[in-house]
């Protein structure tokens, strides 16, 4: 890559970001008038570095207290500094608890959320009776034994596409409650320490944590894992568990159609444009862009 070092703004640019976040301290990824966001901390981060206002666009509007590891996110600027340099730049003004992964020239046209075809969250779930302590702010806490089978034979019948109006909250507002789930799987990665990830292009608001409540209650007893049909077929919301915190769950991934427009390095061509050195963005060829 040819540095450049004219300052003189160029036409308007397109700039993808990989982005990493604590969410503890923040009320969501998207500017809220309750408290500080996200979105707030990335555009006044850019205001900072470039002394322009502009607004960040992002794959998933993460609620309170959500974490994330690998948020997309997209601005466009006039400045001519080379994308990787807004890694750095932003990082010595961001939070700590907010960071830059990696950044890239993307297409103008390119719409984080909208051109997305799969996200992949992982929900942390601390099954030990003493509580974590390093780990407090990542992994959501249940000292009561939880039996794992029964969570795993309820698991599967969610699995496909089905209407999850009944795993969505009140303030839901989608008008679509389809949804097809291609992934739900859950793995003990230390003694009571599970990670329950699951993959599906669009999520409607709390499903994930609904979902996971829900589990919690079939894998303590308190219902059956015949109640996911259930609330399937009627879309019942009252059938199911209470949310469940947010402090476990974090966007880990974010997956998108190749584009021939796409700037490729000559070992990447035609495989995984971009990467993060243990997060990709990675690619569907037979995907198109998500009328949302």
């Amino acid at each position: 890559m040819t540095l450049i070092n004219n300052p003189t703004p160029l036409s308007e640019r397109a700039i993808g970001m990989i982005v990493e976040y604590d969410g503890t301290d923040y009320c969501g990824w998207q500017m809220q008038p309750n408290g500080p966001s996200v979105q707030e901390a990335m555009e006044t981060a850019i205001e900072r570095m470039t002394g322009d206002r502009t607004r960040v666009t992002a794959a998933g509007r993460t609620d309170a207290g959500v974490h994330a590891r690998g948020q997309v996110v997209r601005f466009m600027t006039r400045h001519p500094w080379p994308a990787k340099a807004f890694i750095g730049g932003l990082n010595s003004r961001l939070p700590d608890d907010i960071g830059v992964r990696e950044a890239f020239d993307a297409p103008p046209d390119f719409d984080p959320r909208r051109d997305a075809v799969r996200r992949v969250y992982v929900y942390r779930l601390w099954n030990r009776r003493t509580r974590p302590v390093l780990g407090r702010r990542l992994w959501t806490h249940y000292p009561a034994p939880l039996d794992f089978k029964r969570i795993r034979q309820a698991s599967e019948r969610l699995l496909g596409e089905q209407d999850f109006r009944g795993f969505r909250s009140v303030h839901c507002s989608a008008e679509r409650t389809r949804r097809t789930l291609e992934r739900l799987d859950w793995n003990e990665t230390a003694p009571g320490c599970w990670e329950m990830t699951i993959a599906c292009r669009s999520f409607l608001h709390n499903m994930v944590r609904i979902i996971v409540g829900t589990l919690i209650d079939i894998g303590r007893g308190a219902k059956e894992p015949e109640i996911i049909t259930r609330i399937l077929k009627t879309g019942d919301r009252t059938l199911g568990g209470k949310t469940a915190r947010p402090e476990g769950l974090c966007l880990e991934d974010v997956e998108y159609p190749f584009r021939a427009d796409w700037p490729l390095s000559s070992d990447q061509k035609g495989t995984q444009p971009l990467r993060c050195p243990d997060t990709a963005i990675r690619w569907d060829p037979n995907a198109e862009r998500h009328p949302l």
